[in-house]
């Protein structure tokens, strides 16, 4: 194989990683905070603006773990980007159903 071809391979696997990862922290985020699950519009835009400023937060700490040589400092940077990707998920299934449960009450 070629060596960008196998490069292009390792930044599949990596993304394919990720992305299931944050899936079950988002499962796990969803089902622990179910409860508390917000009901009202301010709670649901307050969530929905974390959700919308955490990829400014995994850009800053994937920067910060790309320029460390520590094997720590990357798998700590990795966890944070899941977790916060995994909130992501949970704030937009939170609208959603906001809406949907919005929506089902003016038909």
């Amino acid at each position: 194989m070629r060596p960008y071809a196998d490069a292009a391979y390792v930044g599949d696997v990596q993304s394919i990683t990720v992305l299931v990862a944050s899936l079950l922290v988002a499962f796990f985020i969803d089902r622990d905070l179910r409860e508390r699950r917000p009901e009202e519009w301010r709670p649901l835009m307050l969530a929905v603006t974390g959700a919308m400023a955490a990829p400014i937060a995994i850009i800053a700490v994937a920067t910060v773990a790309r320029g460390s040589s520590t094997g720590a400092v990357h798998f700590l940077g990795f966890a944070i980007g899941v977790t916060l990707m995994g909130y992501m998920f949970v704030a937009g299934s939170w609208a959603l159903r906001f809406l949907a449960a919005m929506t089902a009450r003016m038909r």
